[in-house]
């Protein structure tokens, strides 16, 4: 249970920070450099609402699920990172 608030803690501490992505955003001029940079804001708010959204589910689970799950999906974690390194390096 303190693994799950700390994942919410971190990802709406990120989704707060966005919004300065967000606000600079607004600032540019509509050209190729902001698409790319709106993208990028965009992929990363998708990566938090999809770890949200897996984990509200796997809170719901029963414990006994969540203890088995832990074993077999660790390459959900390395996805995640592998994901958002990618998006970092836009």
């Amino acid at each position: 249970m303190a693994a799950l608030l700390a994942g919410y803690e971190i990802s709406l501490y990120i989704a707060n920070r966005l919004k300065a992505y967000i606000d600079y955003l607004h600032t540019l001029p509509t050209i190729l450099t902001r698409t790319n940079f709106e993208t990028a804001v965009i992929e990363l708010y998708t990566h938090i609402l999809r770890f949200l959204a897996r984990a509200i589910t796997v809170y719901q689970d029963s414990t006994i699920h969540r203890a088995f799950m832990a074993f077999w999906t660790t390459s959900d974690l390395q996805s995640f990172e592998t994901d958002c390194d990618r998006t970092a390096l836009r």
